[in-house]
């Protein structure tokens, strides 16, 4: 089998609960209230008193996966994609070449799309996206040929507070894109706030024939808990 897998690290930073505190009011000794005996003392009733109490608490910067996918391990997300298709199963058409549906497809029309939801109390999260090459042995082979298939990757946030979805895309070079969501914005808390897409698959060289093996390679977006 010839799997993709898409990995996601999740950072987060979690923060103690601030004490609650309590002001005490205490009245002065041998006060005389004319409420006590307002005949005989001739007092006035005295102004209303109030008694200030605070009440603080805290809420960490953090991150929570709602829905993670299958496979993820704890505290992250992920999934593993099949690419192969037919029986056998391949991702070449009967000439050897990456499959004609791969090859042809786009943002709008990508061969992999996975969806999650992680709710985030932070805004303004720095968000990654790094995506390594399928390969098969080494990657190298001999002219005409190759072990190496590039693609697309792409993940879109689901936001309030600005334009979304706040995008990230790169080629599988193994390089990392980093941002941000951006000032005030936070990912949206529904369903399906984070979708990974993968597109464009093509042989290193185009139009070279794939070596046979099993190949693979994976996406990995990390997200931080935000300010």
């Amino acid at each position: 089998m010839r799997p993709i897998t898409i990995i996601a690290v999740l950072w987060a930073s979690l923060c103690g609960l601030a004490p609650a505190s309590a002001l005490a009011l205490t009245p002065a000794p041998n006060t005389a209230y004319a409420s006590d005996n307002p005949a005989a003392s001739g007092l006035t009733t005295p102004p209303t008193m109030a008694v200030p109490i605070a009440v603080t608490a805290h809420v960490g910067t953090m991150c929570q996966v709602i829905s993670g996918g299958a496979g993820a391990g704890a505290g992250a997300f992920g999934d593993t994609v099949l690419l192969d298709a037919g029986a056998p199963g391949s991702i070449v058409n009967p000439d050897g070449r990456i499959r004609t549906d791969l090859n042809a497809s786009t943002a709008a029309s990508a061969s992999v799309t996975q969806s999650y939801q992680i709710n985030c109390t932070g805004t303004n999260n720095q968000i990654s996206l790094q995506a390594t090459p399928l390969v098969t042995g080494t990657g190298s082979a001999p002219t005409g040929y190759s072990a190496t298939v590039n693609y697309t990757a792409e993940v879109d946030f689901s936001v309030v507070g600005g334009t979304s979805p706040v995008k990230l895309s790169h080629n599988s070079d193994s390089s990392l894109n980093t941002g941000n969501l951006g000032t005030g914005v936070s990912l949206a808390n529904n369903a399906n706030d984070i979708v990974i897409k993968a597109y464009g698959f093509d042989a290193a060289t185009h139009g070279a024939v794939l070596t046979a093996g099993a190949y693979s390679g994976a996406i990995t977006v990390i997200i931080k808990a935000g300010t």
